[in-house]
């Protein structure tokens, strides 16, 4: 007997006496979603539900799902050893949904019957090069299909749309993140851990140290090396041939291949420089975030403080009422305006949550609630002392400390090298070949200049997107200085208006409850007011440091003290 024929003979008897389940069809967990069509509802929730004894528990509520439009479900499967088994639907909350029974399994048909749905066991076939489907021919139609890690089950009347879909995937399981405790930190501490765990740092030094390689290997690359596929073309190497492995054998002799060493190098510093601002940018927005939750913080503080005090004199109010010496309702005004406070501090309350989860993702942190609070030190120079600025000169303070600018240097001078290459690539068997010694080089070089004319116009225009930056955060910042004595001011003025108003919450006062409301209004729009202007003048000097590399930015710039002396060995006119 053949080999291959003798295989399949005991294949096949074993598949008798042991059974074969087809591919897909083994025991595992899946994730899903189930969609029932909404003009069937009435007929699936009126089916009789019969499972022959086989799960009576629970069975009552198979009918309720037929409400179901599409809802998220877990799809568990199970097999034993005579080849049967079931399919368990379920809700997220783990309430059985649909049970599927399977019986007599084989690799090309079996019975297979869906609570409510199709009780009685229906036949199901495989289908024709169909890869691993099966489906009945009885109507309604059921079609089944179970591949390694998806499942998907139809049943429709035929030549209609079906009313029945659940699809599921396996999903492969990630390995669960160790979640940080939450804690307390102070603001400097916020910013080094953002500058070492953010995920955007993090991927902004990779690209830095794939500059820098790039950089070492090409100059690196000037020594002889060795390329077998050029030298296998070449070989026996003759004179012709030794001239078109020049560039493996010894390339520092080609001219084009230092100013492409020396370009790597100046992409190196540009995206040195991109990894600095980057940072820079970073820390900035870790600093606003911590002013805005501080601020939202107080806030809702302040809100549940107002309510309580404004429902203090309430029941004053209220109790004049009850003793016929205030008019009947006159508590109604401030009774709603303690229900408002009260409805703003359960979304400041909400507004404080996403507060931390922005500084917990900013942080690089996987636990949304890591940060707990941000910690304050007192201030070198508060609002109420603070001065107002010069735009104009704190601009040209800030363009000569541009690391901006000194990309867009970097740049320019990879430009010129590049530009300077040119001259050469003809002399290198294995440059571009459509750089030639022509006619046409001295239009390749024309482009290579006009590069270098488009990078020195976007400096023009970084210059003066920089001086914008810095009028508006100066404007900023003086419109704080400005602001802040008139609200402070306010503040006080409200205060004694409501001491005055609760000194008339006396018996038979012809006070109007609907004044103390509005009294009360004025002096929480005041305090609002108050702390916007301190956050204003916060966020306003983070962004002045920002661009003049004081504050917490010195010490971002003081670890790349080398790229702050670097000199550029050429520069553009």
């Amino acid at each position: 007997m053949p080999r291959k024929l003798f295989i399949a003979v005991v294949g096949a008897s074993l598949c008798l006496v042991m059974g074969c389940l087809p591919e897909g069809f083994k025991d595992g967990h899946f994730e899903g979603t189930l969609q029932l069509r909404p003009e069937l509802r009435s007929t699936l929730f009126h089916a009789e539900i019969n499972e022959k004894g086989r799960r009576s528990e629970g069975l009552s509520s198979f009918a309720a799902p037929a409400l179901i439009d599409s809802t998220l479900v877990s799809i568990d499967l199970k097999f034993d050893k005579e080849i049967r088994g079931e399919v368990e639907i379920k809700d997220m909350q783990g309430k059985l949904l649909y049970l599927i029974a399977i019986e007599k399994l084989s690799q090309k048909k079996f019975y297979l019957s869906i609570s409510s749905i199709s009780p009685e066991p229906v036949e199901m076939s495989l289908e024709p090069k169909s890869q691993g489907c099966f489906s009945s021919s009885g109507d309604p139609v059921i079609q089944i299909c179970a591949k390694e890690n998806r499942l998907a089950i139809q049943v429709s009347h035929k030549k209609a749309f079906p009313f029945f879909a659940l699809t599921g995937d396996r999903f492969a399981k990630e390995v669960p993140f160790p979640l940080e405790t939450p804690v307390e930190m102070t603001l400097s501490d916020a910013i080094a851990q953002a500058l070492k765990g953010n995920f955007n740092s993090r991927i902004e030094f990779e690209h830095t140290l794939q500059a820098r390689l790039t950089a070492k290997a090409a100059f690196l690359n000037l020594l002889p090396h060795l390329n077998l596929a050029n030298l296998l073309t070449n070989f026996p190497l003759s004179v012709y041939s030794v001239l078109a492995v020049v560039g493996d054998l010894c390339p520092f002799l080609l001219p084009n291949r230092w100013f492409m060493a020396k370009e790597a190098g100046q992409l190196f510093q540009a995206e040195k420089y991109a990894e600095i601002l980057m940072q820079a940018d970073l820390a900035t927005q870790v600093e606003g975030l911590g002013y805005i939750f501080q601020r939202d913080l107080e806030l809702f503080d302040f809100t549940r403080i107002m309510a309580g005090r404004v429902r203090e004199v309430r029941d004053k109010v209220l109790a004049l009422e009850d003793l016929e010496q205030f008019p009947l309702g006159s508590s109604d005004h401030l009774n709603a305006y303690a229900n408002v406070l009260d409805l703003d501090a359960y979304s400041l309350g909400e507004v404080v949550k996403v507060d931390k989860r922005a500084l917990s993702q900013a942080l690089g942190y996987h636990n949304p609630d890591a940060v707990e609070g941000i910690l304050f030190n007192p201030e070198v120079l508060s609002l109420d002392q603070a001065i107002r600025l010069d735009d104009r000169q704190l601009g040209q303070i800030a363009l000569e400390r541009s690391f901006e600018l000194q990309q867009v240097d970097a740049l320019i001078v990879y430009s010129e090298y590049k530009k300077e290459e040119f001259y050469f690539s003809w002399l290198d068997p294995t440059t571009d070949p459509t750089i030639e010694l022509g006619l046409a080089l001295g239009d390749v070089v024309a482009v290579g200049q006009s590069r270098i004319e488009e990078l020195k116009i976007k400096r023009e225009q970084l210059q003066s997107i920089l001086l914008q930056k810095m009028s508006g955060a100066v404007y900023q910042y003086n419109n704080a200085i400005e602001i802040y004595p008139q609200v402070t001011q306010g503040l006080e003025i409200q205060d004694r208006r409501i001491r005055r108003v609760l000194e008339q919450v006396v018996p038979h006062s012809n006070l109007n409850t609907l004044d103390i409301q509005q009294i009360y209004q004025d002096y929480v729009v005041n305090w609002m007011r108050q702390q916007q202007a301190v956050v204003d003048f916060r966020i306003a000097r983070s962004n002045i440091d920002r661009m003049l590399l004081q504050g917490y930015y010195s010490t971002i710039f003081s670890k790349y003290f080398d790229v702050l002396k670097l000199k550029f060995s050429q520069r553009w006119n």
